[in-house]
């Protein structure tokens, strides 16, 4: 898959950068000079414009690689958003985009850490542990970092694990009667375009969790509430035809790039 590079330091961009909006209104204009204004979902779309600084000549040798690949604005790649949490529908595991596997049960309207109630129940009734989780087309050789916030009743082993290509990078954590947020992170490795990643519910265990959440890079940061749009931009391009480098020295490369998802 055609996608944008993650730097040596495990990260899509660096600091500081800029994240913009971009939407579209539809006007009509009737003849006696009245005007109808309609928002036009479909036409959302992000930007970024992003300020690399010494680059080592193999990060810079990835970015022209792909950029002489997607032949400058041509050709689309998947970009992941830096700022953004890589799932969809992060507090709604009873949405099709979650898949669950024998009998588990997902029971929402759950009391949560911010003192609403987005949280979710989950029960395994089965005799075998059994998942809940996403998968995301994204590469599987990319470092990634897997949070949630999870509460038991009863203390519990919950596994947090992410899956490639029949790799597993997986981390078990003991769940309590207090809300708690736990992660794993790493790299699962392999050439794979496919991302599983959830949670492992122990036979006969019961658990509330909320706020799940996957980022390219080392660690956890401050939790981000998704919908319909994560952070992954399958449709990404380059704004421009044409790639610019500074060289100061060696393995000391700078650019600036833009680049438009949806």
């Amino acid at each position: 898959m055609r996608v944008f590079p993650q730097l040596q330091s495990s990260t899509t961009a660096q600091y500081p950068y800029v994240e913009s909006l971009i939407f579209r209104t539809v006007i009509v204009e009737a003849e006696g000079g009245k005007e109808w204004r309609y928002s036009d979902p479909g036409s959302r779309r992000k930007a970024w414009r992003l300020t690399f600084r010494c680059l080592r000549d193999q990060e810079r040798a990835a970015i022209e690689n792909l950029f002489f690949e997607c032949r400058g604005s041509v050709r689309e790649f998947t970009f992941l958003d830096p700022s953004d949490n890589l799932l969809r529908f992060s507090e709604d595991f009873l949405q099709p985009t979650w898949q669950r596997t024998g009998s588990i049960s997902v029971v929402a309207g759950q009391s949560d850490p911010w003192g609403t109630a987005r949280a979710s129940n989950v029960t395994n009734p089965s005799v075998s542990e059994q998942r809940v989780f996403q998968v995301l087309p994204i590469p599987a050789g990319f470092h990634y970092c897997l949070s949630v916030f999870l509460r038991a009743a009863e203390p519990e082993v919950i596994g947090l694990g992410i899956e490639a290509a029949g790799r597993q990078l997986r981390k078990d954590v003991r769940a309590e009667s207090v809300w708690r947020r736990y992660s794993v992170s790493g790299s699962v490795g392999g050439t794979g375009d496919e991302v599983e990643c959830g949670v492992y519910v122990p036979s006969g265990a019961s658990i509330d969790l909320v706020g799940m959440q996957l980022e390219a890079q080392l660690g956890v940061s401050h939790y981000r509430e998704t919908d319909q749009q994560g952070g992954v931009y399958s449709n990404a391009r380059f704004v421009s035809d044409r790639l610019m480098w500074t060289t100061e020295g060696l393995n000391a490369h700078s650019t600036v790039i833009e680049v438009v998802g949806w």
